[in-house]
């Protein structure tokens, strides 16, 4: 049986991608891949674009390398919209409520590539990102909020996890 899986990187996962001594091979590996489906959200292209233009990985642009990589594995990206902002400022308050202690601004990027992930159905969120996106407190809260708008948490792995999937 085919299994399609629709996921979204973390900012994190694009460098990591770039830095793995396989980067190529793992590329292209997730870009041929019948069974992954590659989403972007428009905040995590701009914090791509916000890596200072002259940082260099190698002989390379970094950020120029990294936009690339982006546009290069996604199959679609999702814009900004008022439900994926109302969304993480509803699992912010759950956040705080639950006894979370980072400001929304620290937070606010991660909880809409949440908040995008669970409106749009997708599968998994790949991230590095354990003391925040992945924070215990913060899946509580996207569970509990997800739970009461009967939305589905995506999954949550890492590059590893990534890895052995392609």
């Amino acid at each position: 049986m085919f299994i399609m899986l629709r996921l979204i990187f973390d900012t994190n996962i694009y460098s990591i991608i770039a830095k793995d001594k396989l980067s190529k091979e793992t590329a292209r590996k997730i870009k041929e891949s019948d069974n992954l489906k590659i989403y972007g959200y428009k905040a995590i292209k701009e914090e791509i674009k916000d890596i200072p233009k002259s940082l260099k990985y190698g002989n390379q642009k970094y950020r120029t390398l990294l936009i690339n990589l982006y546009s290069d594995l996604i199959k679609e990206q999702y814009p900004e919209s008022q439900n994926i902002k109302k969304l993480s400022e509803i699992y912010y308050k759950e956040f705080k409520k639950l006894g979370g202690k980072r400001s929304f601004n620290d937070l606010k990027t991660d909880f809409e590539i949440v908040a995008c992930a669970s409106i749009h159905k997708l599968d998994l969120i790949i991230s590095e990102d354990e003391k925040t996106l992945k924070g215990n407190i913060a899946i509580k809260a996207y569970r509990e909020v997800n739970l009461r708008n009967l939305l589905r948490t995506p999954n949550f792995y890492n590059y590893e996890d990534l890895k052995k999937i392609i």
